[in-house]
């Protein structure tokens, strides 16, 4: 999936909202941050890090997550995942941004530079 601008979506964090549990498969989300009415779905084995999360574990309609953006489906439904882990790797994708220019992430993790002042 891609923006606007072009840039790929993968890989990148997002913060979302549970909307609807899909039987015991997982959770359709809505993002927040960055605002989008494109559908999302997180897949109950990216719920968490491990095995399948059971349906009865779903995180409550409503919840506020993040997730990162793994890819699209056809129809262009965004697939999330909100794995620890792979919170973590984004974290630290963003953490430096080219030739050790260092950044600090904004609450949803989008990479906010700042300047290097040669330390």
């Amino acid at each position: 999936m891609m923006h606007a601008d072009g840039e790929s979506r993968n890989h990148r964090m997002v913060r979302c909202r549970v909307t609807e549990h899909v039987g015991d498969l997982g959770v359709a989300v809505s993002l927040v941050s960055p605002s989008s009415d494109v559908p999302a779905f997180i897949n109950s084995r990216f719920l968490g890090d491990g095995a399948r999360v059971p349906a009865g574990e779903f995180p409550e309609v409503g919840s506020i997550l993040d997730a990162v953006v793994l890819g699209s489906h056809q129809s262009g439904e965004l697939r999330l995942s909100a794995r620890e882990s792979s919170l973590e790797r984004a974290r630290a994708r963003v953490s430096t941004t080219g030739a050790g220019r260092q950044s600090r992430s904004s609450p949803a993790g989008y990479p906010v530079p700042t300047r290097d002042r040669g330390r």
